[in-house]
């Protein structure tokens, strides 16, 4: 194999600059190549190493940079989520521009090489002046903008461009990516989407009027400082309500579900919770009216801790997927038929709850997994979907097989240890 590259080494360069055909450019190849083998695979030897170490030391001054303005401006739970974040966006662009240097540096030396085989030394007649220095610049800025615009504007860009190497581990950003935006909110989704997220689960509740909006919890206050039960107050009431809580974010209103739907359509996938609390109206049918109206029965699961609305669903739609929720590990599985898929708590997560699923063929995904080490050892098994508040660490957990243990250590040394 060694020998057929080497034999490739000056064919283009023969066949472009001669016009010779392929097959007698690589006998051209292999006669200029002729005892001088080892020399030539030393050259190239060093000058990988060459392009190795200035990309590693450019990848640990960005990991530097990072930690810096990350220390200084979150802290806890926070400024792990963000690390990860920045880190997986410098970590895809990296893989490319390093792809993108070694192809271009090995076309360099091939053709220095070639060149020294004519005795030609290439000289460059042109000099580098002030003006030709600022406008490589400029064309590498203008490049490098266009590069950020298309990955921010295209929805699910890293999930699409990179997904042939990660993990068939579904991720699914909790309350629709909660440590990046006010959970629950359009915002969260936008940042679901741009994690490279499979899924984004929602919670629904249903206000006095019976509008479906999203909400976790059964009281606004913890989201948005009103302590006002979600079945007190209309649709209209909730408008004035602020789910940002800070300035980041401030005037984030709380969507409803059909705002959600059509946000999210064709962009990311739902899980959509429905939350009983005993006092809701025709929850799923008003449910189910939504995702018929915009076709999106392909892109969502319903999920729910109560069976009895997976029944309703079951019975209106069986078309649509339905997930099972449970805090703990328990019951007759094998008897609740309404539910295609189930999600369990990741402390009782055992082989043989999988094989026990596996047998009635019903996928399980596990909440709520939010550090690597946990992450890591939920994907060792044949699992469906991770359900974590950082998608963002999660793509990076599934897309690097081997953990960077000394990378973790030095995150847990500077920004602390996370709350979760």
């Amino acid at each position: 194999m060694l020998i057929l590259v080497f034999r490739w080494i000056f064919s283009l360069h023969e066949t472009i600059l001669k016009g010779v055909s392929f097959r007698e450019a690589c006998r051209t190849s292999s006669s200029m190549l002729k005892g001088k083998w080892l020399i030539t695979l030393w050259y190239f030897i060093v000058w990988s190493f060459f392009l190795w170490f200035i990309s590693a030391a450019i990848y640990y001054i960005g990991i530097f940079l990072i930690l810096t303005v990350v220390k200084f401006s979150f802290v806890g739970e926070e400024a792990q989520a963000q690390f990860w974040y920045y880190f997986s966006t410098m970590d895809y662009i990296g893989r490319i521009a390093f792809g993108m240097l070694c192809a271009i540096g090995n076309l360099a030396l091939i053709t220095v090489l070639y060149y020294s085989q004519h005795h030609v030394v290439l000289r460059n007649k042109n000099k580098w002046t002030r003006k030709a220095l600022f406008l490589g610049i400029c064309k590498a800025v203008v490049i490098t903008l266009l590069f950020l615009f298309y990955s921010e504007f295209t929805p699910n860009y890293e999930s699409r461009i990179f997904s042939g190497t990660r993990s068939q581990i579904e991720i699914v950003a909790h309350r629709a990516g909660a440590l990046f935006a006010p959970e629950n909110t359009i915002s969260a989704l936008e940042q679901s989407i741009e994690s490279g997220a499979d899924y984004a689960e929602v919670d629904v509740q249903q206000t006095k009027d019976g509008q479906l909006i999203l909400l976790h919890d059964t009281n606004f206050q913890r989201t948005t400082g009103v302590n006002r039960n979600v079945w007190d107050v209309t649709l209209k009431q909730t408008r004035s309500y602020d789910a940002g809580m800070d300035n980041r974010f401030q005037g984030e209103k709380i969507p409803t579900l059909e705002q959600a739907v059509s946000f999210s359509k064709n962009k990311i996938k739902l899980m959509i919770e429905l939350k009983s609390n005993g006092r809701e109206h025709d929850l799923v049918g008003r449910t189910l009216k939504i995702i018929e109206k915009y076709n999106f029965e392909n892109q969502c699961i319903i999920a729910s801790m109560n069976h009895g609305l997976l029944e309703q669903v079951k019975r209106k739609n069986p078309n649509i997927q339905t997930a099972y929720i449970s805090a703990i590990a328990y019951g007759d599985f094998e008897s609740l038929h309404s539910a295609d898929i189930y999600s369990i708590e990741t402390t009782f997560i055992s082989r043989e709850l999988i094989k026990r699923l596996e047998s009635i063929g019903k996928p399980l995904y596990v909440w709520t997994v939010n550090e690597e080490e946990d992450m890591r050892k939920v994907a060792e098994k044949p699992i469906k979907g991770i359900i974590t508040d950082n998608p963002y660490l999660a793509q990076y957990v599934l897309e690097n097989e081997n953990p960077y243990l000394l990378l973790n250590e030095l995150i847990y040394r500077v920004l602390g240890e996370s709350d979760a």
